[in-house]
């Protein structure tokens, strides 16, 4: 049997976009994540754009292929990224997406949830904490 491993937390988180300015826009325009570095292209242009999620955590927006097969098309795989917010900013947040034209998906009593602009689900959770929906 082999020994376990002692696992840190998440190092980084890589997205595949097809639009990567879009992306950018929304994870670092809407959401306000801070951009890290910028990966160049051989010939110019950008293949990547790292955004700061806090405690050492990066998400990477990686460009896909063009016309690559997108992995939704073969079943599972990740099915959302979640941030930590607090209980009390909710209100905050879900007018700033609203004015921002960002429609509310769905919501629960501890999580709003989006799509961004590659129709990736978005959440963003204050659990355990709840914040009771209006009748």
């Amino acid at each position: 049997m082999a020994a376990s491993l002692s696992l840190g937390p998440v190092h980084h988180i890589a997205l595949l976009v097809e639009d990567l300015a879009g992306a950018e826009a929304f994870y670092s325009g809407t959401l306000g994540l801070r951009v890290e570095r910028r990966w160049p292209e051989p010939d110019g242009g950008t293949r990547s754009v790292w955004l700061s999620l806090g405690n050492n955590v990066v998400l990477m927006l990686e460009k896909a292929d063009p016309g690559a097969v997108r992995r939704s098309d073969f079943g599972g795989g990740w099915h959302l990224l979640s941030f930590t917010i607090v209980a009390s900013e909710r209100a905050k947040l879900e007018s700033d997406l609203r004015a921002r034209n960002i429609p509310i998906e769905s919501r629960t009593d501890y999580t709003l949830y989006v799509r961004d602009p590659e129709g990736n689900r978005i959440a963003f959770s204050h659990y355990p904490h709840p914040v009771p929906q209006r009748p």
